[in-house]
């Protein structure tokens, strides 16, 4: 396995006062996991980064510095080894590209890019630069904003020869975005959050990120600084968040987060019968069952239109994750379960999988008796002492899924108990940091 401690990336920014010389080194960096036995390997490495950017009417004389070196010399690129320092050609517009070359391979190999100034600043760019860059946090140091990537070359006759790196430089912090927009799916105006990573705001071509839909998406501001948080220690792959507001009538909500008709006949299982006594105490004209139109909001409108206003190319089910607590625990589950072909990762806090008498059940169990589960999902689970009914579904559910499938606690299942947890907001973000940056890890590519 490779871990997050792999990842020492630094910045410098070294200023010599007598010639006033700015070098402005900004790194993005790429770790490769290598054999012992390989002697040398060559590849291509392309930088995109738009020409529009402000940061470059400031340093029209910049030029990208790439390198690839034993983890260890990053800490100062240029000690020993100037040799190894190549400057990339621009090729095109918001393109620049250079090959590079591991000779001497280790076990790991960060390849780094570096933004350098070359040409000293004119007095009034130079005062600019710092407000400008918010990531300089001294004159000597700035931090380290791009994505993190991994690559893995694990055989000599498949791997690929080519790297496209999408670096940030100056975004330090997200952005949360407000539009509100009629769902036809829905009957309802919907008002939609989004949670903009730093390194989309700077850098906004066109490339794959990872996606997750937040139900009741009206908290996704208490969340914001644990995603700025996870992004910046490289412990977060680029993920971009869209929160679903719940509607203001509570009875709405319970119909648009619950994904079959409220059952009175379903035999009850275990000691308790609440399931049923909770569809018989629902007010005649309650509603529920519309979770399908939910799932159906997500997938045929909310998510083209993410796509084409944020420049994202194609997703696949490894990339978009639903989370949600409650009955949007019960929702992100299910979509899980019945909807694999869009939804492979599923955050469920705190899941009302009584929901029905354990309905769910029966649908994971029909898609594993038809092989149409798939393995290679990520589910992060949470509950707490104070709901000791909901513990008890979400160990069930646990146990089906290692019993009958190939995946396992820790690699592919995650659970989170606290034992002071109640059924509220509060026990239900704390886990928030830990459950994203499981479903959505650094990513590990061939090469």
């Amino acid at each position: 396995g490779i871990n997050a401690e792999y990842g020492d990336f630094r910045f410098i920014y070294l200023m010599t006062s007598s010639s006033l010389v700015y070098w402005l080194f900004v790194s993005t960096s790429l770790l490769f996991i290598l054999p012992h036995t390989l002697a040398e390997h060559t590849f291509v490495l392309r930088v995109h980064y738009p020409d529009d950017q402000p940061l470059f009417s400031y340093c029209p004389k910049c030029a990208f510095i790439a390198t690839a070196s034993p983890l260890f010399l990053l800490s100062d690129p240029f000690a020993g080894q100037s040799g190894n320092l190549t400057e990339m050609l621009k090729l095109g517009p918001s393109l620049w590209q250079t090959n590079l070359t591991i000779q001497e391979p280790e076990n790991v190999i960060e390849v780094a890019v570096y933004l350098m100034l070359k040409a000293p600043l004119q007095p009034q760019f130079a005062s600019q630069v710092g407000p400008l860059c918010r990531g300089f946090s001294s004159l000597n140091t700035v931090q380290n904003l791009g994505p993190r990537m991994l690559f893995h070359i694990d055989d000599v006759k498949t791997r690929s020869n080519q790297v496209d790196l999408f670096p940030s430089f100056c975004e330090t912090s997200g952005k949360v975005e407000e539009r509100q927009a009629y769902s036809f799916a829905l009957q309802r105006e919907v008002k939609v959050l989004t949670y903009v990573p730093p390194s989309l705001r700077e850098n906004d071509l066109l490339r794959t990120v990872n996606l997750l839909f937040l139900l009741d998406g009206q908290l996704l501001p208490l969340m914001q600084s644990q995603l700025d948080s996870l992004l910046q220690t490289g412990e977060l792959a680029e993920t971009i968040v869209v929160g679903v507001s719940s509607p203001d009538n509570s009875s709405e909500r319970l119909y648009e987060l619950t994904p079959t008709q409220c059952n009175t006949h379903r035999p009850h299982i275990g000691k308790e019968n609440f399931c049923r006594k909770f569809c018989e105490l629902l007010p005649r004209n309650a509603r529920t069952g519309g979770g399908p139109l939910m799932l159906e909001y997500l997938r045929y409108e909310l998510l083209p239109y993410t796509i084409k206003r944020y420049s994202l190319g194609p997703l696949t089910p490894s990339q978009v994750a639903s989370r949600g607590f409650s009955l949007g625990g019960l929702m992100s589950c299910h979509a899980l379960v019945n909807q694999g072909d869009l939804f492979g990762r599923a955050y469920c806090g705190s899941p009302s999988l009584w929901w029905n008498c354990e309905e769910l059940f029966d649908q994971l169990v029909a898609k594993l008796d038809q092989d149409q589960f798939l393995d290679g999902v990520r589910l992060f689970l949470s509950t707490g002492g104070g709901e000791p009914s909901i513990y008890g579904t979400t160990a069930h559910l646990v146990e089906v899924l290692v019993r009958n499938t190939s995946l396992t606690l820790g690699s592919n299942i995650q659970v989170n108990y606290a034992p002071a947890g109640q059924h509220s907001v509060s026990s239900w973000i704390k886990p928030f940091s830990a459950a994203i940056s499981f479903l959505f890890p650094p990513s590990v590519y061939s090469l």
